[in-house]
């Protein structure tokens, strides 16, 4: 699959028919989609856990030899398996074969080697049994070559070279030839010294970093635009005189931070004033509007842009909270809740052990089949039903939700990562290894609340084996 091999080939026609085969197979493939072929499911896996390989090869994550494999043997079988011309391309190439006017009749590894006496280059075969040869006048390379610091065309590269203000990243790699990065994007140079005046971007940037030529999927995450994005704000940063403001945003960064918390203030002080959620949530919204339009003053078209292109995922949010709101009501009509309340108490010998099955089992379950704190819904009758009063039932719920770092297929940490411009498996990967320092406090705080201090002092032996249980 990933390293296809034609084995013994009698002749020319018959690699030729493997060759074209191959391309038949894969088109064939490629019309049924993920969804409807298991190799190209099982391959996309290369393409979609990209960025997970960033994370261990980036920025000399990886040995000398282990990093020339990577780029060299590894990267090919990536290019080729997951990336690459569209479909309408092969199907052309197939035309064009099956009407002579393209050939392939070389096999595997054919020798290339210019002919002074011809004055044309002599191709062989190396891998057929009947050998094959042929002459062409001209021979022009499929692939085109990575940048290379050491060897470029660039003017200003080789200035920057000779300069010592660039270097090459691993020297002796025979794979990759860019430039030497730091974290920054900002080139290292003759002396190890990153200059935080200059940005290195695109394929320059191959071997420092991992997969930088490839045109961007419209609707998805780009680590090259957000590299980009980075670049361009540092320089406009630096750039920006000092002392001098956004023509949006009047008081700086603090201010700014106050303003934006106040439709918050606003639903808890009318929520703690016992006014009712419904209008509390507007109330919100109406302080928010005017936010926008006085504190902030963003342009109207601005704005209309925003939240048109939020539309999907408001919608999308919309279909999971209906969901979660709509399993509470099927549970409470049907018994499950109260069935389910009854088999936690018999099944744990304490209430310790029942108030952590609930808090760090079942509202993290609930609310990874729904999301946005539909989890609560479910928990809240639950500890109630163990006996715990509305006030300890509620915190406990609470605190339960605290402990699900995604939610349901990961929405919270989608829209996050949506409106904060990072990577949206970057963002999910660190939120799982924060969590664990999260369970311990949050299970310890659950059970001071329902059973008091010295009580949850006792069960500390419960919490860790949870806690325990959760992580593994």
């Amino acid at each position: 699959m990933l390293f296809p091999e034609p084995g013994g080939l009698a002749d020319s026609a018959a690699y030729q028919e493997w060759y074209t085969g191959r391309i038949e197979d894969d088109l064939a493939h490629a019309r049924l989609g993920l969804s409807g072929s298991p190799l190209k499911a099982a391959l996309e896996v290369l393409r979609s856990r990209r960025d997970v390989l960033r994370h261990a090869v980036d920025f000399g994550g990886l040995e000398e030899k282990s990093h020339d494999e990577f780029y060299g043997s590894f990267t090919a079988v990536l290019n080729r398996s997951v990336t690459g011309p569209q479909l309408d391309r092969h199907q052309e190439l197939l035309a064009l074969v099956r009407a002579g006017v393209v050939a392939v009749p070389l096999g595997p590894e054919p020798d290339v080697a210019w002919d002074g006496a011809t004055a044309s280059w002599r191709l062989s075969s190396t891998r057929l049994a009947e050998p094959y040869t042929t002459a062409a006048d001209w021979l022009c390379h499929a692939t085109s070559g990575q940048p290379d610091v050491e060897r470029t065309g660039s003017r200003l590269l080789a200035q920057l070279a000779r300069d010592g203000l660039i270097r090459r990243h691993r020297p002796s790699a025979l794979h990759s030839r860019g430039a030497d990065l730091s974290p920054g994007l900002h080139p290292v140079g003759r002396g190890g010294e990153a200059d935080e005046r200059i940005w290195v971007l695109g394929p320059l940037s191959e071997g420092a970093t991992f997969y930088n030529h490839y045109v961007p999927s419209p609707g998805g995450f780009s680590r090259a635009l957000s590299d980009a994005h980075r670049a361009v704000a540092a320089m406009l940063a630096v750039a920006q005189p000092r002392g001098c403001s956004s023509r949006r945003h009047h008081g700086g960064l603090p201010v700014n931070a106050a303003l934006a918390t106040l439709p918050i203030l606003v639903t808890l002080g009318l929520l703690a004033a016992r006014v009712r959620a419904l209008f509390a949530s507007l109330a919100a919204l109406g302080a928010a509007a005017v936010l926008t339009a006085t504190s902030f003053r963003i342009p109207l078209r601005e704005l209309g842009d925003a939240q048109w292109h939020m539309v999907p995922t408001v919608v999308e949010l919309a279909a999971i909270l209906f969901g979660g709101i709509l399993l509470s009501e099927l549970m409470t009509r049907t018994g499950a809740q109260s069935r389910l309340g009854d088999r936690i108490g018999g099944a744990c010998s304490s209430p310790s052990r029942a108030v952590l099955l609930v808090m760090l089992g079942v509202t993290p379950f609930a609310e990874s089949l729904t999301g946005f704190g539909i989890g609560v819904i479910v928990a809240i009758p639950l500890l109630r039903q163990l006996g715990l009063p509305p006030a300890k039932a509620a915190v406990v719920g609470l605190l339960g939700l605290v402990t699900v770092p995604w939610g349901s297929l990961a929405p919270g940490s989608l829209v996050a990562a949506e409106l904060g411009k990072v990577d949206f498996q970057h963002l999910g990967i660190d939120s799982a290894v924060l969590s664990l320092p999260v369970f311990l406090i949050c299970g310890a705080a659950a059970l001071t609340v329902a059973l008091g201090a010295r009580r949850a002092a006792a069960a500390a032996g419960d919490l860790l084996v949870a806690v325990g249980g959760r992580s593994g």
